[in-house]
């Protein structure tokens, strides 16, 4: 754009603008009465507008530690309810004299698993098991074997072994 060009541009752009200041800008006094009169339109009142909205990121903040809450609180009651053993499990009741209940565990019944003693095992007896009562053992054993040749013997005598007490072997090292 040549020089010349450019200053008509600004001396016409000045004209446009000085013509549009003196044109009048306020709207005349009529118009803005009946504009006051006409008032604000009255919106219906919806649910929404009734109800706050909670954006749903931060009900996330209160909803997500309300549900582990309640997950928590609903575990804790229910090991509470169902933590201790009925009368019924504990007590068995065996037919005796004057018609009485007394409490036993048969000799040759095997309480939640253990296994009786085997006289062909020359390892000491397990602790008898609570009538019940769950429990959990867990013994390590380590053996130490002249030679190879003697490993496989000596590895399935301890097998052998685990197995009479009703256990299992969970890993050879």
């Amino acid at each position: 754009m040549p020089a010349t060009d450019r200053i008509d541009f600004e001396r016409e752009f000045e004209q446009l603008v000085h013509e549009l200041r003196a044109l009048p800008a306020a709207a005349p006094e009529h118009v803005r009465e009946r504009v006051r009169a006409l008032g604000e339109p009255v919106q219906p009142a919806t649910f929404w507008n009734r109800v706050p909205v909670i954006p749903w990121r931060r009900s996330l903040l209160v909803l997500a530690p309300v549900c582990v809450l309640g997950l928590v609180t609903a575990a804790v009651i229910h090991g509470v309810l169902n933590s201790s053993p009925t009368p019924e499990a504990l007590v068995r009741a065996v037919p005796g004299a004057a018609g009485g209940t007394e409490r036993s565990t048969p000799e040759d019944q095997q309480v939640f698993g253990a296994a009786k003693p085997s006289p062909s095992v020359p390892f000491p007896s397990l602790p008898t098991p609570t009538a019940g009562r769950l429990q959990d053992y867990e013994a390590w054993m380590t053996l130490r074997v002249k030679d190879v040749d003697a490993l496989s013997d000596q590895t399935n005598e301890a097998m052998r072994a685990v197995r009479s007490y009703g256990g299992y072997v969970v890993s050879f090292v």
